[in-house]
């Protein structure tokens, strides 16, 4: 009876045991060829390495649409197709030449779609390419199979979706190897409140099981297990809903199995309440209260924080804040007290030319610490490295040899000044990828490392901010930032050393549209910046220009051109920067076809190790009709001291859509 009142009118031409709805799919060929080479040490001991990897792929892929008994019963969409492929792998002159069958197949079931309740289920087979880094690819064979239920309004006020997933992704090149499974369920469920807001629950459990990573290292085989949930309200009040309440809760736990020994969960647990209050179109004020408890299998943590402010606009070109702050902090051995206040005030004044926009910001705060322990731990702390750039590690202090670097996964335990190198300025510690290492360019790790807690001691500190930004033009403005910390010890000794500290940045940003017989942009930025500091004074300076076409000059394509250029000098360290690099871009289409050529190249020399890294990339993608034409060649090229690796990569896929 439900499914009948639910139901619109069902047409009698509709109706049908079964019915076929549709046919569509694609014949493809697709030719890749990856190759690298990879140069170390000089004179004698210069060593030279060359891999290959080419395939020829050609496939066929058929889709059916079809329903039972009508379309918004059940519908069926079913495809699949073989694929033959024939591949050659070279590693230094010793060749492997491989053929095979494989196949595609993707099917998906929908039943009551477009009804208050409904749901699908649905799998996949798949072949595909995974791009690892510039001009490095991976072949996969995916599977990937679930359903999902949904619950919409008209079903009830609190509309859910249900979703489960199990993927696995498996591949070989001959440097990474990847074997990956995962099991996913999601559940969401919210519900609306019209004006007065909307709250929204999400659960998310997944299981990981992972033997993955490069095969120049040692893998583990890991597996994590994760749950989470989050719960989001946010409700309006007041006249026209001027007012709002926020509450936000999450937890989540998280576990690692590595080659079968358990490591300590990790566990951590959120609550915020925020409210906003608008008094008037001039005042309005805030408060909010945060807890926060984390466990990372070294030590538990709680955190409870108040916060409040007033913000006051008695006209549009004057703003006036105040604000307070009481935090108190307890992990183990080592407990906290942080309080402070501020105050700020910001004007606008119109000039003769532009308008000039100032700001200035007091804040004084008291801490007090009691550390038993000399040290704590940061498990897990996520970092991205590309290229040859550093990363700096959030937390200050890191004490020495205390690092380890994993894969995001955990299968895989980098190895210092082979995979990466750190380095320390003053108080923080950084983190570069190695050329020549098992990390891939723009690959996320994850970090743990233990910091120095500092010992007992309270201490005060003052901070002022000043800014100053005038916009001559709409497009042209230059910049003004000054800020002064005084750190002051009230009692105890701390272990590293609080001392004072002051910044100077000047800085102009430029953006103008350009005529010279073609509609150009052009513009940039400048900036120089000082800061004198007892433990790392630092110089640093950047620039960045650009032009670019904004329609094809005649009528050949569009162009853009930029520089940059950045330094830093330290004066207690030698990891400085003097990196010099630009961009050119190019796209156009002719003969039914768009063409793009993109080159990026960048080079630092300032530090102990030269370092220098390009891409380069031309595209072309041509359709005529349902015949389509795609083509690539990628090259990446870098460079760090006497290392070099160079990846080039050609793809062609020609299509025919049925």
């Amino acid at each position: 009876m439900m499914l009948a009142a639910t139901c619109a009118p069902l047409r009698a031409e509709d109706v049908a045991l079964f019915a076929f709805t549709g046919m569509e799919g694609h014949v493809a060929t697709r030719y890749l060829d990856d190759r690298s080479a990879t140069t170390q040490g000089s004179g004698i001991a210069r060593s030279r390495s060359e891999q290959a990897e080419s395939g020829w792929r050609n496939e066929l892929f058929v889709m059916t649409n079809s329903y039972i008994y009508h379309p918004n019963f059940l519908t069926l969409d079913v495809g699949g197709g073989p694929i033959l492929q024939f591949g050659e792998l070279d590693v230094d002159n010793d060749t492997t030449r491989s053929r095979g069958a494989l196949y595609n197949l993707v099917g998906r079931a929908t039943f009551l779609r477009g009804k208050p309740v409904n749901g699908s289920l649905f799998y996949e087979h798949l072949n595909p390419t995974l791009s690892l880094a510039p001009g490095e690819v991976l072949q996969q064979e995916t599977t990937r199979y679930g359903a999902e239920l949904v619950s919409t309004p008209a079903a009830g006020a609190w509309p859910a979706r249900l979703e489960f997933t199990r993927s696995e992704a498996n591949g070989r090149s001959g440097e990474r190897l990847m074997n990956d499974r995962q099991d996913l369920l999601n559940l969401r469920i919210g519900r609306d409140f019209g004006d007065s807001g909307s709250t929204q629950l999400q659960y998310q459990g997944s299981r990981q099981d992972s033997v993955s990573g490069s095969t120049a290292l040692p893998i583990q085989a890991a597996a994590s297990t994760a749950h989470s949930l989050n719960v989001d309200t946010r409700l309006h009040f007041g006249a026209n809903g001027k007012h709002e309440l926020i509450n936000l809760l999450s937890m989540n736990r998280r576990r690692y199995v590595i080659d079968g020994n358990a490591e300590p969960e990790q566990v951590d647990a959120n609550a915020l309440l925020d409210l906003r209050l608008k008094h008037s179109p001039e005042l309005a004020s805030s408060g909010s209260w945060h807890y926060s408890f984390n466990d990372n299998g070294d030590r538990a943590a709680f955190t409870h924080a108040f916060a409040s402010a007033l913000d006051w606009s008695p006209d549009k070109d004057l703003e006036l804040s105040l604000d307070a702050r009481a935090e108190n902090h307890r992990a183990g051995p080592f407990s906290m007290s942080d309080r402070g206040v501020g105050a700020s005030v910001g004007h606008v004044q119109a000039l003769p030319l532009g308008s000039l926009r100032t700001s200035y910001r007091l804040r004084h705060e008291r801490r007090s610490q009691r550390a038993q322990a000399q040290d704590a731990l940061m498990i897990g702390e996520r970092a991205s490295l590309a290229g040859s750039t550093a990363t700096t590690l959030v937390l200050p202090h890191v004490v020495a040899g205390s690092v380890v670097v994993s894969s995001a996964t955990r299968s895989q335990v980098y190895l210092e000044n082979i995979d990466y190198e750190l380095t320390t300025v003053g108080r923080t510690t950084r983190l570069r990828r190695l050329a020549g290492g098992a990390i891939l360019d723009g690959e996320e790790v994850l970090v743990d490392y233990a910091y120095d807690l500092g010992g007992t001691f309270a201490h005060a500190q003052t901070d002022q901010t000043l800014n100053a930004n005038w916009a001559l033009t709409p497009q042209f403005s230059i910049y003004l930032r000054e800020h002064r910390s005084a750190a002051e010890v009230l009692t105890g000794t701390p272990s590293f050393p609080l001392d004072d500290s002051r910044s100077r940045l000047f800085g102009a940003r430029a953006d103008f549209p350009l005529h010279a017989g073609v509609a150009l942009t052009a513009g940039g930025s400048v900036e120089r910046e000082k800061i004198e500091d007892r433990l790392s004074p630092l110089t640093r300076a950047s620039a960045e220009l650009y032009v670019q076409t904004e329609e094809p000059p005649f009528d050949i394509g569009n162009f853009g051109v930029s520089l940059r250029r950045m330094t830093m000098d330290y004066a207690n360290s030698p990891q400085d920067m003097d990196l010099r690099g630009y961009g050119l871009r190019f796209t156009t289409r002719r003969f039914g076809a768009d063409l793009s050529a993109v080159r990026n190249f960048e080079c630092d020399s300032g530090g102990p190790m030269m370092r220098c890294r390009s891409n380069d990339a031309i595209n072309v993608q041509w359709r005529e009709r349902r015949l389509t034409m795609t083509a690539r060649l990628a090259r990446g090229r870098e460079t760090q001291g006497d290392f070099e690796r160079a990846h080039t990569l050609v793809q062609f896929t020609l299509r025919r859509d049925l």
